[in-house]
C-alpha cells in the first residue's frame, strides 16, 4: 500500500522538477531576446498569511514584490508584472522590500520580450527556481518504495 503513496509523491515531484526545468530553459533563452524600453507603473510588497493545514497551526506570513510596467513591443502597448523567469517567488519581508525598491514607479527600464510571444516579458533573466518541493516529494517517495522491499 505504501507503493502508491510513493508513486504519487514521485509523480508531484516530477512535476516540480519539470516546472523548474521549464524555468531553467526559458531563463537561458531569454538572454537572447531583444530588451525595449518600458517603465515601472506599480511597485509594492505583498504579504501573504496561510495557516498550517490544521488551523490551529501557526500563521505563516510570507512577502513578494510586486512590480507592473509597460513597455511597447510589435507596435502595441503591452503591460507586463514578471520581474525574473517563471513564477513570483515568496520570501522574507526584507528581500522584498529590497526587490521592490530597484524598481520605484516612474523608473525608466528595460523590458526583455519574447520575440515569439510579445506578451511575455521580464525585467531579468533569472529564473525562479523552486526546487525543495522536488528534493522533499522525491525523498519522501523513495524511502517509501525502500520500505516496500
Amino acid at each position: 500500500m505504501h507503493w502508491i503513496a510513493a508513486v504519487i509523491l514521485l509523480a508531484i515531484a516530477s512535476f516540480f522538477a519539470w516546472r523548474s526545468y521549464n524555468a531553467a530553459q526559458t531563463a537561458k533563452a531569454a538572454q537572447s531576446w531583444p530588451k525595449v524600453p518600458g517603465v515601472v507603473t506599480v511597485s509594492r510588497v505583498e504579504m501573504d498569511r496561510d495557516r498550517d493545514i490544521n488551523r490551529d497551526g501557526p500563521v505563516q506570513t510570507t512577502y513578494r514584490a510586486v512590480v507592473e510596467y509597460e513597455y511597447e513591443a510589435a507596435g502595441i502597448k503591452r503591460t507586463g508584472s514578471h520581474i525574473g523567469i517563471g513564477d513570483a517567488t515568496q520570501t522574507s519581508q526584507g528581500a522584498a522590500v529590497k526587490q521592490a525598491a530597484l524598481y520605484p514607479v516612474g523608473k525608466a527600464i528595460e523590458v526583455i520580450v519574447d520575440p515569439t510571444k510579445p506578451d511575455h516579458a521580464s525585467l531579468t533573466t533569472k529564473a525562479s527556481l523552486n526546487l525543495l518541493f522536488p528534493v522533499i516529494f522525491g525523498a519522501i517517495g523513495i524511502v517509501l518504495l525502500l520500505v516496500n522491499f
